[in-house]
């Protein structure tokens, strides 16, 4: 569980009434989150901010689930029902850490744990004043989450640590943060509170799509098998959620994968017309 220390000066509340916070897993079970602050609720003796996480899966299907948050000495504690008056308690953040203190344990692309730490402190200029930020990560430099202050994790606020999932094989992002109906913050990666989980164009239907050889040795052919009159772009992510490749199919509906372009490692592609998801999927370069 992430527990951590961080930076002890005073920060802008993270759980301010008013408040949304939007997110996109880019996974298997692709999805679009919008978490919501509804009530203050007494448990176990303390004051929680309830909070509501409203779930939209790009296969049609939705869900909700409610967890509770509370502020105290620089640290945000999560509480979990787990089942009936059963709480699983943790820490989300802790804005008092220093340096190089150790932040929390973050699963690698082995599912073995790596240790985590505080790498740097610094500021980013938020909607109309400069705010603090801490980035986290591993002891070599390479980041994995930034926190900034008053809004949380970039991963989404439910995510401090880790962008990728290697059990589910994608990334969290915080898509946009709104505060009593005005935007504070917005991923310019995305530029919009909601991804898209389909396509207007009726004439167009998705069809599936295959890749030849998977895993990739050294070269290999992505091949979309539908007749379209419109252009189609594939956009290549690896497991950080990172663009690494994008480019439009030519005019056999197909793509040259090679392993020149994109190293050995998992990938997320997919296929995007008018600005929109038509499908996706996964592939293995060895």
């Amino acid at each position: 569980l992430p527990y951590f220390t961080l930076f002890g000066q005073s920060y802008l509340s993270l759980l301010d009434n008013g408040s949304v916070w939007h997110s996109y897993f880019n996974g298997y079970s692709a999805n679009n989150n919008t978490i919501t602050i509804e009530k203050d609720t007494f448990i176990n003796g303390f004051t929680y901010k309830k909070l509501n996480q409203a779930t939209y899966f790009f296969d049609g299907n939705s869900g909700t689930t409610t967890f509770y948050l509370r502020e105290f000495n620089d640290k945000v504690e999560y509480l979990y029902l787990y089942s009936t008056n059963n709480f699983i308690s943790k820490i989300l953040y802790d804005f008092s850490a220093h340096i190089g203190d150790f932040i929390g344990l973050i699963e690698n692309d082995y599912n073995q744990p790596d240790s985590a730490f505080l790498l740097q402190i610094d500021s980013v200029f938020i909607d109309t004043s400069y705010r603090q930020r801490w980035n986290i990560g591993f002891a070599g430099g390479f980041v994995t989450a930034r926190w900034i202050e008053g809004i949380g994790s970039t991963n989404g606020l439910q995510n401090p640590i880790q962008h990728t999932s290697t059990t589910y094989g994608g990334a969290s992002s915080l898509l946009c943060f709104n505060n009593l109906n005005t935007t504070i913050y917005m991923d310019t990666n995305y530029n919009t509170c909601f991804v898209s989980t389909g396509i207007e164009n009726k004439n167009l239907t998705p069809k599936d799509v295959i890749i030849s050889p998977n895993p990739i040795s050294n070269k290999g052919v992505l091949k979309f098998n539908g007749n379209t009159n419109i252009r189609i772009d594939v956009l290549i992510y690896n497991v950080l959620g990172q663009i690494v490749l994008q480019e439009e199919l030519d005019s056999n509906n197909e793509l040259i994968l090679d392993k020149n372009k994109l190293s050995s490692g998992l990938y997320i592609y997919h296929l995007v017309a008018s600005n929109m998801t038509i499908t996706k999927g996964k592939f293995l370069i060895k």
